[in-house]
């Protein structure tokens, strides 16, 4: 049914990944985006506060269900599986709770999802683009957009499953590949869902690859050129959907989370090891005695090949299976699963190490409750977990003699729901030093540039009846909640996030109607009922946690 028929309002939103507002600051000399200001002056704005960790898959999911991992159960770009070697990308099959997208579903209302990380399988039969983390058997929904010429070239990748070192080359794919989004993008939004998500993971992605340049200056004018036209592109999307989105429909802009360039880093399996936690594999360079050649991190140069496959779907599905080649490599050599195609790293063997840590600043004890050929107990465990908060806390960098982190929790003090136990143990927020286990680190504290995330993100959002101006610090779990409130839709009690009341001008909007929660919440009591024992178990169907 048409939204605009039945008098309905619409919501668009806009994800620019990892975008933040630091950015306009380093680049005021050299960028002007004018649809953004413009968007700033009739919008409520401010500071969306992302998840930890700060990581772009468990930032989007809690912005799709309202909740913390602790109640979604996604809490990296992978999963820890039975054993600590069984780990595997998630996928939306390992979301335990509603998405927004099925809420709506249920309700009789439409969406159209691009890039939403944990989108697929899709999880309503309303059209869904998938992301990097997808397979190519699950990247369209419906299954017959893959044979659409008009979607042959999506870019589903975006050049994240490899390292390009020629930074000009890897400018220009982004800007083409968000030149085919945007034009699918717009193919798509004449459909007229209720909820139009599109994400640009081009912003994070040049980024991760520049932000130390765009943060000190771009001395490469080719270089900075390519970044400028990204940056304008991006703004000319957002003028698009602003000039398009209608009077009576909302806009949202956000991203999932902000970003740093750090000059520091940590290298958190290194501690590990020094505190006799960790162990390091036998045939990793490293005790091959090749420090120097670690180091060059010796690069394979794949990227014509990924290119040149990529324009295809026959290409995608032989990309896809040396994409599932690489991760069973990586379970079967206990890789770290964020090492890349383009160099190798320290190996680290989780199966005779009592702690270990993932990029994202994650700590995991090998507990035998928790893992299958686990080495600690309980007891051993909590006194693990006592000494490691006591030490990182108390760390001071050799570099700088000061305290490397923003801060160092216990992830049970900020996670709620029955998937806290699947999680780590311990998070570390960065401060000045970036978390490192990517390559090799010579020693706990290294001097070298890392651009990654932070946790302070971007939200701007404007429609009838919103307030304009600078409004307070909001989380990334807000957003569903409001979503559904501006739809007006019931909100779920079972979110973590709440309807942003501050940002409406209009009273009669501060008014939010809830109810019983979803499937979390069933998921929640059946489990508790089950280990109550008040289900008889069979042998061949035994109740177990998180199945």
């Amino acid at each position: 049914m048409d939204p605009q028929k039945a008098g309905r309002k619409r919501v668009v939103v806009i994800g620019f990944d990892g975008f933040t507002w630091k950015t306009l600051e380093y680049l005021k000399n050299d960028l002007s985006m004018p649809n953004l200001d413009r968007l700033r002056k009739q919008s409520a704005w401010g500071i969306l506060e992302s998840t930890l960790p700060s990581n772009t898959v468990p930032a989007w999911i809690s912005f799709a269900t309202g909740m913390n991992p602790g109640k979604h159960g996604v809490f990296d770009f992978a999963k820890a599986g039975k054993t600590v070697k069984d780990v595997s990308l998630m996928s939306s099959r390992d979301i335990k709770a509603d998405t927004i997208q099925q809420i709506l579903k249920r309700n009789g209302l439409t969406s159209v999802l691009i890039n939403l990380h944990g989108s697929t399988p899709a999880l309503t039969d309303d059209i869904t683009l998938g992301s990097f983390t997808s397979s190519t058997e699950d990247l369209f929904s419906p299954k017959g957009l893959a044979d659409d010429p008009d979607f042959s070239d999506y870019p589903a990748f975006a050049g994240d499953i490899i390292t390009l070192k020629d930074k000009h080359a890897f400018i220009a794919d982004l800007n083409r590949h968000l030149d085919i989004r945007m034009r699918i993008a717009k193919n798509l939004f004449q459909k007229k869902p209720d909820l139009f998500f599109l994400l640009f993971s081009e912003s994070d992605h040049v980024q991760h690859a520049v932000y130390d340049q765009i943060k000190a200056g771009i001395p490469d004018r080719a270089l900075k050129d390519g970044i400028i036209r990204l940056y304008r592109k991006l703004d000319d999307a957002l003028g698009w959907f602003m000039d398009n989105v209608g009077e009576d429909a909302y806009l949202i802009l956000m991203s999932d989370h902000g970003f740093e360039s750090y000059r520091y880093v940590f290298s958190l399996n290194n501690y590990l090891e020094s505190m006799g936690l960790l162990t390091y594999s036998r045939g990793s360079l490293q005790n091959l005695g090749l420090r120097k050649a670690q180091e060059k991190r010796f690069s394979l140069n794949i990227k014509p090949l990924v290119v040149f496959l990529g324009r295809s779907m026959a290409g995608r599905k032989a990309l896809d299976g040396l994409r599932n080649c690489f991760i069973g490599l990586q379970k079967t050599l206990g890789i770290s699963k964020f090492m890349t195609l383009s160099g190798f790293t320290r190996q680290v063997d989780r199966g005779a190490s009592k702690a270990f840590c993932t990029e994202a600043g994650l700590v995991f004890i090998n507990r035998k409750s928790r893992f299958q050929g686990g080495l600690v107990g309980d007891e051993e465990a909590a006194e693990i977990r006592r000494t490691l908060l006591e030490g990182l806390k108390a760390q001071k960098s050799t570099l700088t003699g000061k305290h490397p982190f923003r801060s160092v929790i216990a992830a049970d003090s900020i996670y709620r729901g029955p998937y806290v136990g699947y999680g780590p143990e311990i998070i570390i927020e960065p401060g000045d030093h970036g978390i490192g286990n990517i390559g090799y680190y010579g020693s706990i504290f290294s001097k070298s540039v890392k651009n990654f995330h932070n946790r302070d993100g971007i939200f701007a959002i404007s429609g009838p009846g919103i307030h304009a101006g600078e409004s307070e610090r909001l989380s990334i779990m807000d957003v569903a909640p409001t979503i559904l409130h501006l739809l007006g839709q019931d909100v779920p009690m079972d979110m973590d996030g709440k309807v942003m009341a501050g940002v409406f001008s209009d009273d009669s909007m501060k008014q939010v109607k809830y109810s019983n929660g979803g499937r979390m919440e069933t998921r929640a009591a059946i489990l508790k009922l089950a280990r109550s024992g008040a289900f008889t178990k069979r042998k061949d169907n035994e109740a177990k946690p998180g199945a």
